[in-house]
């Protein structure tokens, strides 16, 4: 990106090399900015987008890290998440972080086998999901030992227990917290997140992130990425891999700046129109697919219509 930062951006850049551990990327902008929208997602509910502020975010979190303490789960246990992009990703992430808890953020759209093994791997304590079906089908696939408390978010549960592991619909669990006390907050050279590779050469293994190593990698993609406090960024590819949540996730949080997630990736090139982004995480697959459509579309316009596309290209490239 080559235009100047403002004032503001500039200002936040330097906040930033102040921060030492994940929560503050969201919490430093309270006192300054807490009416300053961050999160916006399509509510199917109210049919409508919805944005969330820098305060209604902490609000949330807050309630959230009271029904995590009230777990009992010691320093630096795990905490497992299957859910696609969206707020109440970022809402757990947050608490957990904030609760000195190592996330091991899952696949949305793995299978129920991978999820369950990294789930027993990581000796992870807490799941929470979307569907009821999501843990129905892990679940079934083996054992979860160390498993003791599983969250579903969208799906009506009662609460009840399925040998020894209590399932419960989010709105109970969290009114279960109130009143939990707090823990301590992590350090520095706490663990951040356990995040497990795709295990194409054998079972995927968990790489160990540090609080400050994921700041330094923020630190770092700054010298690259230099987002304007008005800069808007698009979220779709999955939170579970590193370069979607050090970019769209911890930088554009970190900077300030209102991210939209993506309602799935059929809907992409629509939410694209909607939304107009300024910046964008992808992969090369999926411009290929975008560059594809056009051309498939301009093959079938007149010569003059495709003249002007291909000067209009040139020009944007100027």
């Amino acid at each position: 990106m080559n235009k100047p930062l403002s004032a503001a951006a500039l200002e936040r850049r330097r906040e930033l090399d102040l921060l030492r551990t994940l929560p503050e990327l969201l919490t430093h902008h309270l006192e300054k900015r807490a009416d300053m929208p961050i999160y916006t997602q399509w509510s199917a509910k109210e049919k409508t987008w919805k944005t969330y502020s820098v305060k209604e975010t902490v609000d949330r979190v807050n309630v959230w890290r009271h029904a995590l303490a009230a777990e009992g789960l010691n320093r630096g246990e795990r905490v497992a998440m299957l859910l696609p992009n969206c707020f109440t990703a970022v809402v757990f992430d947050q608490a957990a972080l904030a609760c000195a808890l190592t996330p091991v953020p899952l696949h949305a759209v793995d299978t129920a086998g991978s999820s369950s093994y990294i789930m027993n791997d990581s000796q992870a304590r807490v799941l929470v999901t979307a569907k009821k079906a999501k843990w129905e089908a892990i679940r079934d696939t083996e054992p979860h030992s160390f498993l003791k408390t599983v969250v579903i978010t969208d799906d009506e549960v009662e609460d009840h227990k399925e040998d020894g592991i209590r399932v419960v619909g989010v709105e109970a669990w969290l009114a279960g917290g109130a009143g939990a006390e707090l823990p301590a907050g992590p350090e520095p050279t706490d663990l951040a997140a356990l995040v497990y590779t795709s295990g194409t050469t054998g079972k995927p293994k968990g790489v160990m992130l540090t609080h400050r190593a994921l700041i330094a990698n923020i630190n770092g993609v700054l010298g690259n990425l230099c987002p304007n406090t008005d800069d808007v960024w698009l979220s779709f590819l999955p939170l579970s891999h590193t370069f979607e949540r050090i970019a769209s996730y911890y930088l554009a949080l970190g900077c300030g700046n209102l991210v939209a997630f993506n309602r799935n990736i059929g809907l992409l090139q629509e939410d694209l129109r909607i939304v107009r982004p300024t910046i964008m995480m992808s992969v090369p697959r999926v411009y290929e697919k975008i560059y594809s459509k056009i051309q498939d579309r301009l093959a079938q316009k007149s010569p003059f219509v495709k003249k002007m596309f291909n000067w209009a290209v040139n020009v944007g490239w100027r």
